[in-house]
């Protein structure tokens, strides 16, 4: 499985690819979302997208509406965020995504979301 991972803290981004590397998995991360949309241009190949919700330069939900029509149909896609009020009393579907998984990360959980559990 090919997983990309969005996200601006060097150390969360770096332990979750040392990770889902350790399961068997091809991953890159990005510290920015234009290096990731920048990717995506390029070689639009991963199966899942694990995606920071605040982000320096724009917000996961900007992001993914700029990859809507890159992104493969079956790329699965996860927001994480330290910030859960964002999503309260809406669908994580409206801003483009299959699931939401608060921080600190339940690592378990995400990896049974990834589907490596």
């Amino acid at each position: 499985m090919f997983i990309a991972i969005v996200e601006d803290d060097l150390t969360l981004a770096r332990n979750l690819e040392l990770i889902l590397s350790k399961k068997g998995h091809k991953v890159v991360s990005f510290p920015s979302p234009e290096s990731a949309l920048f990717f995506l241009k390029l070689k639009p190949i991963m199966e899942v997208l694990i995606i920071d919700y605040n982000l320096q330069v724009f917000t996961a939900e900007y992001f993914l509406s700029q990859v809507k029509g890159i992104l493969p149909e079956s790329c699965k896609v996860i927001i994480i965020s330290g910030h859960t009020d964002i999503f309260e009393g809406r669908d994580v579907r409206d801003f483009g995504a299959e699931v939401f998984l608060p921080k600190p990360l339940d690592l378990d959980l995400l990896l049974n979301e990834v589907g490596v559990a």
